[in-house]
């Protein structure tokens, strides 16, 4: 009797492990299925204010709005991007994207800007520039030592609010700038990371008379000074407008479904940086 009592007890704790097995992947595939239905509905409202983008998938084209495309440098197209393929910049191989001014292009005292970039060594940069432009006193995003900052020209000098403090992992990272005219911030991966307070209402100017440069720093008109990246840069964009939270969420939403689902994100990281998203 007891022997029978202890395969009884056996078997409901067999029975209890597969029960919760398969709802942890009932779990996952839903949590995974509410992201895919989630972000595919947010396509239309992303476009709000957006002035450029460049998917960089295959081209370096502006394929919003076909008056800024850019021109490579010593770029390697590879896979397992946010979407399609993207470019793969070297520092040792001087490479860059070149987008020329374009005069339609009025200036603006607000702007946001976005891009996906990948490194293998967050922490081991100094000022390398992501992107970067030198109208108006300019701004760019850039790795520097430990954290990586947005520069922006207002008030009289260069601002630096971080997007981190402590270099993340290798892998897809979500990089956006919003300056609203007064309020210069930053945000990685989704969440608000820093800001700075211009104290009062101050214009940008971005890509009027000056180029925009992708994976390098810009100077003065069509000119690269350096300070090359190393990585890989996808879904660069610019909106003429500060752009709130709910649509920066929006969008890292839609790329990190969209890298699940090209494998270019493990299942446990991709439902790890949902929840961590979620939890903020």
């Amino acid at each position: 009797m007891l022997i029978e009592l202890f395969v009884v007890i056996a078997v409901i704790g067999i029975l209890s492990g597969l029960i919760v097995v398969s709802m942890s992947g009932v779990t996952d595939r839903a949590t995974i299925a509410k992201a895919q239905i989630f972000s595919n509905s947010l396509r239309n409202s992303l476009m709000l204010n957006l002035i450029s983008e460049w998917k960089l998938n295959g081209d370096t084209n502006d394929s919003w709005s076909g008056g800024n495309n850019g021109t490579g440098n010593n770029i390697t197209s590879i896979s397992d991007c946010i979407q399609g393929t993207c470019y793969y910049f070297n520092a040792i191989n001087n490479s860059y994207i070149n987008i020329l001014h374009n005069s339609n292009l009025k200036p603006t005292n607000k702007i946001t800007v976005s891009v996906w970039a990948s490194s293998l060594n967050w922490g081991g940069y100094s000022d390398a520039r992501i992107i970067s432009c030198s109208e108006g006193g300019g701004y760019n995003i850039t790795p520097s030592g430990n954290s990586t900052t947005a520069w922006v020209y207002i008030n009289g000098g260069y601002r630096s609010p971080a997007f981190f403090s402590t270099p993340p992992k290798s892998g897809w990272h979500y990089f956006v700038f919003s300056f609203d005219g007064r309020y210069l911030k930053t945000y990685f991966n989704g969440v608000y990371a820093n800001q700075f307070d211009a104290g009062a209402v101050y214009p940008i100017y971005y890509l009027h008379n000056n180029s925009l440069f992708i994976g390098a720093e810009a100077g003065s008109g069509s000119v690269v000074t350096g300070n090359y990246f190393t990585g890989n840069i996808d879904e660069v964009r610019i909106y003429n407008d500060s752009v709130p939270i709910s649509m920066i969420k929006e969008q890292y939403y839609l790329g990190l479904n969209s890298l699940f689902t090209n494998d270019g994100i493990t299942k446990e990281e991709y439902l790890s940086r949902i929840e961590e998203i979620a939890s903020k």
